[in-house]
């Protein structure tokens, strides 16, 4: 028989031998799991509605579920947040098995969370799908997740729930196609991030580059009410006071959005209000948007009853003090020239307006010659519209107009620059002779159709003028020479054809020398190819100006031939 002492003994004994074979055995296990090829598994114990992420493993795959049923929301909430940071890693995001992400949803979704537990479970979310397939994919399965989030952005009252809710939608689609078609189709996200922008703007924690970049993508669809729009509208001009980034957002939605568009040339105060905004966005960041906002809702005719050229509109005199102050902002300058040369369509208002601001024709000019900037110089149109009014010609064109024009005829971005350009020769080609080289070079190059007709007039107003060149008539008769009777803009030729039968009247200097024969021989495809009895006003116009043409030539065949066809139809 073993006395107490020995069987005490013996348990103390029999105790450390079991715990150092416990610790044996578990170190054993730990080392096989840790070495098995890493498998994702996750469960939802239910025990007062939260579910816990164990976390403690070397490897993302090691998430493994535990045994809730005495885990409380503060362990869910801390598990996800160790989530969200692991997930910063690329390699972790790819190899995170796609049931995580199905697991949180239904999480945040199946019941209400506390504040810090949902903004961490979107946290998570955010960093899975950033720039991984895989995971956008998971995330997109779920499609209430979507309108869920929209809600909670709508009614965050919690900065961290709303930005991390903000920034699960953004991240899904960066540089994702498929993800921006998604969530541009859910127009509810507009009065939602309208409504968190206005909660939140003045805190310099908020997402505001997220929040605008969504508004960006779903502004786009043409089923978000105008109401919704508006209300935007009116939180990025609200929000725009404290921070620049909502007022480049606001230039952005005016510069594609009509209803924003049409709204801010009705009103007054709205009006001004974006005046005011595009006075403090950076013109280094925001410039091209600055121009094109002005620009396209200056385009619109309702402004015409919004702003007048009078001392007593106060709209008017910012303008024209932005363009005095080009050097200061050039991009709010040439905003300014947009909106005045919109309105200055009429030699009525053209004379109104510079008699408001005698100096302007002087200043635009120094700023056009000095700015680099292709987008500034669509301003320049102001400048072509004043050229229409005979008595300003003279002025513009001694101050430099052909080296302006050359500036906009060599840009090569954009085709309307080069446009303005074209029409403000056409304007001074009687007070600048030598245009009509530039012109003529520019005009072989050219390959967009519109401009290339707008090049043809400014020829027809050289050669009328008498500072046409035969080089530019040569151009002209092989114009005509290459015409198809059956897809002819008959105005346009009308008109060319008229220009060189007057100039063989009144210039025959510059037409000597000229080609003329494959030109006249229009006049035959033309009777050929059409019965005479249905050929239109301006066809039979075109037979006859070449028929003019070609009785102020030397007499041969071809224009014995255009003669008789302009007289058979007299």
């Amino acid at each position: 028989m073993l006395n107490s002492n020995t069987k005490r003994v013996a348990v103390c004994v029999a105790l450390v031998i079991l715990t150092r074979l416990f610790r044996v055995v578990r170190r054993i296990l730990i080392e096989l799991i840790e070495s098995r090829e890493p498998i994702t598994r996750i469960s939802r114990a239910r025990y007062r509605g939260h579910f816990r992420f164990n976390v403690k493993f070397s490897s993302l795959n090691s998430i493994v579920a535990m045994n809730l049923e005495d885990i409380v929301g503060k362990d869910v909430e801390t598990g996800l947040g160790n989530l969200a940071v692991r997930l910063r890693d690329e390699q972790e995001r790819e190899s995170l098995d796609v049931a995580v992400i199905g697991a949180i949803q239904d999480y945040l979704m199946s019941e209400s969370r506390p504040e810090t537990t949902v903004a961490a479970g979107f946290r998570a979310l955010a960093n899975a799908v950033a720039y991984c397939d895989k995971n956008r994919k998971a995330f997109e399965q779920k499609d209430a997740i979507f309108e869920f989030t929209i809600s909670v952005i709508n009614h965050a009252t919690s900065i961290s729930v709303a930005n991390f809710a903000i920034a699960s939608l953004f991240n899904y689609t960066v540089d994702n196609e498929s993800g921006s078609t998604n969530i541009g189709a859910r127009e509810s996200l507009v009065p939602a991030l309208a409504n968190s922008i206005e909660s939140f703007y003045k805190d310099d924690s908020f997402m505001d580059q997220p929040a605008v970049s969504l508004l960006e993508i779903v502004t786009s669809n043409e089923k978000v009410s105008e109401t919704d729009l508006m209300a935007c509208a009116r939180a990025l001009l609200k929000a725009s006071k404290e921070n620049e980034t909502f007022g480049l957002a606001l230039l952005k939605l005016v510069e594609v959005n009509q209803i924003v568009e049409k709204a801010v040339a009705t009103d007054v105060e709205l009006l001004s209000s974006v005046l005011d905004t595009a006075s403090t966005v950076d013109p280094e960041e925001g410039g091209q948007h600055i121009v094109a906002a002005m620009g396209n809702m200056s385009s619109r005719p309702e402004l015409s009853e919004l702003v007048h050229f009078s001392e007593d509109d106060s709209n008017f005199k910012r303008m024209l003090k932005a363009i005095h102050s080009w050097k200061t902002n050039s991009s709010l300058a040439a905003g300014s020239c947009c909106v005045l040369g919109n309105l200055a369509v009429s030699d009525l208002l053209v004379n109104s307006l510079l008699e408001q601001d005698s100096n302007l024709i002087d200043t635009c000019m120094e700023f056009f010659l000095n700015t680099d900037s292709y987008y500034e110089l669509q301003g320049a149109h102001l400048i072509k519209n004043i050229t229409v009014v005979q008595k300003f010609k003279k002025r513009v064109a001694e101050l430099k107009a052909d080296q302006l024009i050359q500036k906009l005829l060599d840009c090569k971005l954009f085709y309307s620059i080069r446009l303005i350009g074209v029409l403000l020769a056409r304007n001074l080609i009687y007070e600048s002779p030598q245009l009509a080289n530039t012109l003529l070079e520019a005009y072989k190059v050219e390959d967009n159709e519109t401009v290339k007709s707008s090049f043809i007039q400014a020829f027809t107003t050289a050669i009328r003028t008498g500072n046409g060149t035969k080089e530019m008539i040569q151009q002209l008769a092989d114009l005509c020479a290459n015409v198809d009777p059956s897809k002819s803009d008959w105005a346009l030729l009308l008109r060319l054809t008229a220009s060189l039968g007057q100039a063989s009247k009144d210039h025959p200097e510059l037409v000597k020398g000229v080609d003329f024969d494959a030109c006249l021989q229009l006049s035959n495809r033309i009777v050929s190819t059409t019965d005479q009895q249905s050929i239109d006003e301006m066809a039979k116009g075109v037979v006859k100006n070449l028929g003019f043409l070609a009785a102020n030539l030397p007499q041969t065949t071809t224009t014995h031939q255009a003669i008789t066809n302009a007289h058979n139809l007299s």
